[in-house]
C-alpha cells in the first residue's frame, strides 16, 4: 500500500492541473499574464491536455496501480514543470517556485520501501519555502513592483510577517516527530498566511496566482482530513476503477460541452461573469464526485463505514493512527454515517455475497485455465492434422505443455522393447538442460515402470514420499504425472509432466495431459496410416514394372507384410478353381505346409478365393472354416483375408496372419487391404499381359521367319523343312510331319521332324492327312490318355498344298494354349508356299524376258555398227572414226562417273554423230578443196538433220544430245545453236574432246595426221576455249596414264 503523504501530494497536483485545465477551456481571460502572446487555439489544446492527463493521474492514485503510479507520477513531474518555466517566465517567480517545492516530491521514491526522514519531506520545503518567503517579501520591497504582484503591495510587510513566523513555529514541530503528519498543527500554521495570499489575489480576479496558492493551501489544510489510504482501490478491484472512469469520463465530456457553448456566446465581459459562475460551479462539482463517489463505494461494498463511524456507536473511527478526533472527524464521520446506515440490515447478506463472490472468482480463475488449456490443446489438435513423424509430433505435444504447465520438464518415453528400457523421444521444459537427450531408464523401475506395469496414469503430488520415484536429473522434482500412451492395448509410449513445486497439478491438469496423450497417439495413428499409405503407393509403381509373374506375386507378398505390418502374408493365385502361383513372406512353415496341402479341398481357400472384399478374422482358432490350419505361434490368430480381384472376377487372394506388435487388425489396414488387392491385381494383370505378348512376339517372330524363310527357299523340300521346324518350336511338339502334293494329285516331298532331327522317309499318317486334305478343316485325333495328333491343311484360295500334322504331349494344354497358334502357323505356311511357288515361276518368266531384252539390244546394236559402217564407206576420209570416237568416249565417260545406262547412250550417240551427212550432196562430202561459205551452211545441218532421224527411236532418246549438239563449243561457236560453257549437254561436251583427239591423230586428204603429244597439248590449250576445261583435264589423265592407247588410229 502507498503511504498517504504521497497520495496526498498527488491529489493536490492532480487539484492544480484540473483547476487550470478547467480555466483554459472555460475562463482564459482570467489567465492573460500568463498566456499572453499564445494563440487561442494552443490554449484550447493544452488546456484539454491538463485537464486529460489530471484525470489520468488521479485514476493511478486512486486506483493503487504501482507500475503506472511511477510512469505516471514522473510525468506528472514533467508537465508541472512546464507550467513552473512559464510561470517564472511571465514574472510569477513565487508561484514558479512553489510549485517547483511540489514537483520535487514526485520523483521522489515513496518511502514505503525506504523509511526516509522528515526532511526530506514536502512539509518541511514547505516550512523553508514560508521562512525564505518571508524574508523576501519583509526584506526585498522591489520584489512586488512587478504588475502581477500589485494585489500584495499594500499587505506586503504584514504577509511577510507571517510567511516568516508560521515557518519559524512549525520548523521546530516538525523536525521533533519522525514521521511528519503525525500532528495538524504545523500544517495549519504553514497554511494561515497561504489562505490571505490566496484570498487577495482570487478578490483581485488573477487566478494565476490564486491556482497555485490554492493548490498549497489543500496540501496543508483540507487534503490531512480525507483517508486516502482508505479510499485507494485494490488493484483488482475492477468494478471501483470502472466506476472512477466512468465518472472522469462524464466529467470530460459535461467539461467540454461547456467549453463549447461558453464559446457560442460572444466576447468576454468584465466584472463576475456567468463563465466565471460555469467555472465555479464545475470546479466544486469535479472536486467533490469522485471522493464522494468512493465513499459511499467503500461505504456499501467494503464495511469502510465502519471504520469511519465515532467510537459512540462502537464503529472505532481512526482517520490517523496517532490523530485525535477533531469538529471536522465528527462531521465526515456524520456524513458518513448518514450515507450508510441504511446498509446495516444487508451487512450480513453482504458478506455471504462476498464468500460466494470469492469462490466464483475461484471457479473463473479455473475456468480461465482450463479454458486457456483447452484453446492450446484445440491448437496442438490441429498442428497435429499434418502428416508428422512420431517425434516431431511428440516434441509439438511436450512444447504445448510446456507453455500450458509452466513446468519443469515435460517428456515422451519410447519404450524400447528388445532392451527392457524407455528411451527419451521429446522433451521440453524450463530444465531441459539438465535431462541428456540420450537419457534412458529401465521399464521395471521408477514411476515410468508401474505406469507400464498398471497402464494407468500416476499422479505423485510429493516425490519425497514415493519409494518408486526415480530422479530424472541431478535436481529433484517434487511434482509428478506419469501417463501411458496406449494404443489397441500395446503401450506406445509414456508421457511424464515435473514440477519443482508440491502439489502442482490439479485434476484439469491431469485431464490435460491424458488429452494431450490422446491427440498424441491419434497423430501417431495418422502419421503410420499415412506412411503406410505413402509406402504402398510407391511400390504399386513398382510393381507395375514387374513382368515375371512369379518375381510380382513374391513382391505382392512382401509389400502386403509390411503394409499391413503382419507377420506372415501368404499369396496364392487360381486358373480354373486351380492353385498354380503362390509365394509367402514371412516365417510359418507349419502355417504354410497347411494352406498348401491339398489347396483344392480346402474349404477356407474357397471361402476366400470367393469373397467379393477384404475381411477380418480375430481368431483362426475359433472360427470353423479355418480351425484345421496350424499356426506356429499363437501371435498369428487374427487373420486379414484380401481377394484380387480383376475385372470382376477372383484370380486370387492374399492372407496376411498376425498384426506385428498388436493383437489384431484395424479397419486402417483394412482400409489398406482394398488398395493392395487393387494394386496386385494390376500387377498380377501387367504380368500376364506381358507373356502375353511377349508369346505373341514370339509367334510373330517364328511365323516372319517362316514366311521369309519359305520365300527366299531354293526348292519345295527346303520351304518343307523350314514349315515343319518352326511347328516343331512353335508348338513343343513330340513329332511334326508335312507332305505336300502336286497339282495333279501326286506326292512332291514329305519330312518328319522330332527331336533326333529331320527324317524324310518316315511313316506318315496318310489316313489323317488324306481326310484333313479332304475337309480342308483341321482335323484332332487323342491318341493316347497323354498325347494327341492334330492335322491342319495347307490351302489357300488358288489350291491345296498339302497338310502339317503334330503329335502333341498333352491334350488339354494344346487346346487352350497352342490350336490359334498352330492354325496362324498353317494358314502362313501355306501363304508362304503359294508365295514360294508364285516367286519362283515370276522368277523364270523374269530371266526369260531379261535374256529376250538383251538379245533383242544386242541386235539394235549391231544394226547401229553396220549403219556406222555404211556411213564410213561413203565417206572414205573418216572410216573407223564414229567406232574410235565412241570407244574413246565411253571410257572417258567412266572416268567421269557416268552410269552404265548413259555411257550406253554416249556410245550410241558417238557412233551416229554424223549420221546427218546422208543428207549432204557427195559433190559437198567429197570436195577436195576448201568448202565455199554456201557450202558450209549446208555441211553445218548436218547435226539437225541427223537428230531428226533417230528422233522417235524410244532407244536412241538419250543419245540425241551426242547427235544435234557434237559440234557446240565451249566458247560458243560451235554449231548448230551457238551454245556455251554447261548450257552445253554433258555427253556433247565429252564427245567433243574424244572427236578432236581422234580427229588429230587421224590422217586427212588435207593434213597429216599428228603425234599423240601434240594432239594432247592442242587440246590442253583449247581448255576452256573450245572444249570443258574439267573433262580435258580427266582426258589428260587417261592419256598420260596409258589408258586409250590401244584406241589410237595407227
Amino acid at each position: 500500500m502507498i503511504r498517504a503523504p504521497r497520495i496526498k501530494l498527488e491529489i493536490t497536483l492532480t487539484l492544480f492541473l484540473a483547476l487550470m485545465g478547467q480555466t483554459l477551456l472555460l475562463i482564459p481571460h482570467r489567465q492573460e499574464s500568463l498566456t499572453s502572446g499564445i494563440p487561442p487555439l494552443l490554449i484550447t489544446i493544452v488546456g484539454i491536455a491538463t485537464w486529460v492527463f489530471s484525470r489520468w493521474l488521479k485514476i493511478t492514485a486512486i486506483t493503487n496501480t504501482h507500475n503506472e503510479r511511477r510512469l505516471t507520477s514522473y510525468a506528472a513531474g514533467a508537465a508541472i514543470g512546464l507550467f513552473v518555466f512559464r510561470y517564472i517566465q511571465t514574472g510569477f517567480i513565487i508561484e514558479g517556485i512553489l510549485l517547483a517545492l511540489l514537483a520535487i516530491n514526485l520523483f521522489i521514491p515513496s518511502s514505503r520501501q525506504m523509511d526516509m526522514p522528515a526532511r526530506f519531506t514536502g512539509d518541511l520545503a514547505i516550512t523553508l519555502g514560508n521562512i525564505a518567503l518571508g524574508i523576501i517579501l519583509t526584506l526585498t520591497p522591489r520584489l512586488l513592483l512587478t504588475p502581477v504582484y500589485v494585489p500584495l503591495l499594500n499587505w506586503q510587510t504584514e504577509l511577510g510577517i507571517t510567511f516568516f513566523l508560521s515557518g519559524l513555529y512549525a520548523l521546530p514541530l516538525l523536525i521533533r516527530k519522525k514521521r511528519p503528519g503525525a500532528s495538524s498543527l504545523p500544517r495549519y500554521l504553514l497554511a494561515v498566511p497561504w489562505a490571505g495570499y490566496t484570498l487577495l489575489f482570487l478578490l483581485s480576479g488573477r487566478l494565476v496566482s490564486g491556482l497555485a496558492a490554492f493548490s498549497l493551501l489543500f496540501y496543508l489544510a483540507a487534503s490531512h482530513h480525507l483517508p486516502w489510504q482508505r479510499l485507494v482501490l485494490s488493484p483488482n478491484d475492477r468494478m471501483g476503477r470502472r466506476l472512477i472512469q466512468t465518472l472522469h469520463t462524464i466529467e470530460t465530456i459535461l467539461l467540454f460541452m461547456l467549453a463549447g457553448l461558453l464559446s457560442l456566446t460572444g466576447p468576454i465581459g468584465g466584472g463576475f461573469s456567468a463563465r466565471d459562475a460555469v467555472w465555479i460551479f464545475f470546479a466544486v462539482l469535479a472536486s467533490t464526485t469522485t471522493t464522494g463517489a468512493l465513499v459511499a463505494y467503500h461505504a456499501i461494498l467494503n464495511k469502510f463505514s465502519t471504520s469511519l463511524l465515532p467510537t459512540e456507536v462502537n464503529l472505532n473511527l481512526s482517520l490517523n493512527d496517532n490523530a485525535k478526533t477533531t469538529f471536522v472527524n465528527q462531521i465526515l464521520a456524520s456524513f458518513i454515517s448518514r450515507l450508510s446506515k441504511h446498509e446495516f440490515n444487508v451487512f450480513a447478506r453482504l458478506q455471504t455475497f462476498e464468500s460466494k463472490i470469492l469462490e466464483i472468482e475461484k471457479q473463473l480463475t479455473l475456468e480461465k485455465k482450463r479454458v486457456n488449456q483447452l484453446i492450446l490443446l484445440n491448437e496442438l489438435s490441429r498442428q497435429l492434422e499434418t502428416q508428422l513423424d512420431q517425434p516431431v509430433a511428440a516434441q509439438l505435444a511436450v512444447n504445448m505443455l510446456e507453455r500450458a504447465l509452466n513446468c519443469a520438464l515435460a517428456i515422451v518415453f519410447q519404450p524400447v522393447t528388445n532392451r527392457r528400457q524407455f528411451k527419451v523421444m521429446a522433451m521440453a521444459g524450463t530444465h531441459i538442460n539438465t535431462l541428456p537427450p540420450s537419457y534412458s531408464q529401465s521399464m521395471q523401475s521408477g514411476v515410468l515402470g508401474r505406469t507400464a506395469r498398471q497402464r494407468k496414469t500416476q499422479v505423485v503430488q510429493d516425490t519425497r514420499l514415493d519409494a518408486d520415484y526415480v530422479c530424472l536429473s541431478e535436481q529433484r522434482f517434487l511434482s509428478e504425472i506419469s501417463v501411458p500412451i496406449i494404443h489397441r492395448g500395446h503401450l506406445k509410449g509414456i508421457l511424464v509432466v515435473d514440477s519443482e513445486k508440491i502439489a502442482a497439478f490439479s485434476s484439469i491438469d491431469v485431464e490435460m495431459i491424458e488429452a494431450v496423450a490422446a491427440e498424441l497417439i491419434r497423430a501417431w495413428e495418422r502419421s503410420s496410416y499415412q506412411q503406410r499409405l505413402t509406402d504402398l503407393i510407391q511400390a504399386g509403381i513398382s510393381l507395375s514394372t514387374l513382368l515375371n509373374l512369379q518375381t510380382a506375386i513374391t513382391k505382392i507378398a512382401n509389400v502386403s507384410r509390411k503394409t499391413l505390418e503382419a507377420q506372415f502374408t501368404f499369396v496364392a493365385l487360381f486358373d480354373n478353381d486351380k492353385l498354380n502361383h503362390t509365394a509367402h513372406a514371412g516365417t510359418a512353415p507349419e502355417l504354410l505346409n497347411s494352406l498348401l496341402s491339398n489347396p483344392s479341398e480346402n474349404a477356407f481357400l474357397q471361402i476366400a478365393i470367393s469373397a467379393s472384399r477384404p475381411f477380418r478374422i480375430r481368431d483362426v482358432r475359433k472360427h470353423k472354416p479355418t480351425h484345421q490350419l496350424h499356426l506356429d505361434n499363437p501371435r498369428l490368430r487374427s487373420l486379414l483375408v484380401i481377394p484380387i480381384r480383376l475385372h470382376r472376377r477372383n484370380i486370387g487372394v492374399v492372407l496376411a496372419f498376425g498384426k506385428q506388435d498388436e493383437v489384431f487388425f484395424s479397419e486402417n489396414d483394412e482400409s489398406l487391404a482394398g488398395l493392395l488387392s487393387s494394386q496386385a491385381a494390376a500387377a498380377i494383370e501387367s504380368a500376364w499381359l506381358y507373356q502375353e505378348l511377349r508369346n505373341t512376339l514370339q509367334t510373330t517372330t517364328l511365323l516372319f521367319h517362316l514366311s521369309s524363310g519359305v520365300i527366299q527357299a531354293e526348292g519345295i523340300d527346303q520351304a518343307a523343312k523350314i514349315v515343319a521346324e518352326t511347328a516343331f518350336h512353335l508348338a513343343n511338339a513330340k513329332q511334326v510331319g508335312i507332305a505336300l502334293f502336286t497339282t495333279e494329285k501326286t506326292l512332291e516331298t514329305q519330312l518328319v521332324v522330332d527331336h533326333l532331327g529331320i527324317h524324310h522317309s518316315a511313316k506318315q499318317p496318310y489316313d489323317l492327312i488324306e481326310k484333313t486334305c479332304l475337309s480342308g478343316q483341321r482335323v484332332f485325333i487323342p491318341s493316347t490318355q497323354d498325347s494327341a495328333r492334330v492335322c491342319y491343311p495347307l490351302q489357300t484360295p488358288l489350291r491345296n498344298y498339302g497338310a502339317l500334322w503334330l503329335e502333341i504331349p498333352n491334350a488339354n494344354q494344346f487346346s487352350s494354349r497352342y490350336s490359334s497358334n498352330l492354325q496362324a502357323l498353317a494358314n502362313q505356311a501355306a501363304v508362304a508356299l503359294e508365295r514360294a511357288i508364285l516367286l519362283a515361276e515370276s522368277r523364270q518368266q523374269a530371266q526369260a524376258l531379261e535374256n529376250a531384252y538383251q538379245e533383242m539390244e544386242k541386235t539394235y546394236d549391231q544394226t547401229l555398227t553396220a549403219l556406222t559402217f555404211a556411213l564410213d564407206v561413203r565417206d572414205r576420209e573418216t572410216r573407223g572414226h564414229s567406232l574410235r570416237v565412241a570407244q574413246i568416249a565411253s571410257r572417258l565417260g567412266q572416268a567421269l562417273g557416268l552410269s552404265e545406262r548413259q555411257i550406253k547412250a554416249l556410245e550410241r550417240g558417238a557412233l551416229l554423230h554424223d549420221i546427218g551427212k546422208i543428207g549432204i550432196s557427195d559433190t559437198i562430202l567429197h570436195k577436195p578443196a576448201p568448202l565455199t561459205e554456201a557450202e558450209w551452211e549446208i555441211m553445218r545441218m548436218h547435226p539437225e538433220i541427223g537428230a531428226r532421224i533417230v528422233e522417235g527411236i524410244p532407244f536412241l532418246e538419250e543419245s540425241l544430245p551426242v547427235i544435234r549438239y557434237h559440234q557446240e563449243r565451249w566458247d560458243g561457236s560451235g554449231y548448230p545453236i551457238g551454245l556455251q560453257k554447261n548450257d552445253i549437254p554433258l555427253m556433247a561436251r565429252i564427245f567433243a574432246v574424244a572427236d578432236v583427239f581422234d580427229a588429230l591423230t587421224s590422217a586427212r586428204p588435207y593434213r597429216k595426221k599428228v603425234t599423240v603429244e601434240k594432239a594432247l597439248a592442242y587440246i590442253k590449250n583449247q581448255a576452256g576455249i573450245l572444249l570443258d576445261p574439267e573433262i580435258v583435264a580427266v582426258f589428260i589423265a587417261l592419256a598420260e596414264e596409258g589408258k586409250i592407247k590401244d584406241l589410237i588410229n595407227t
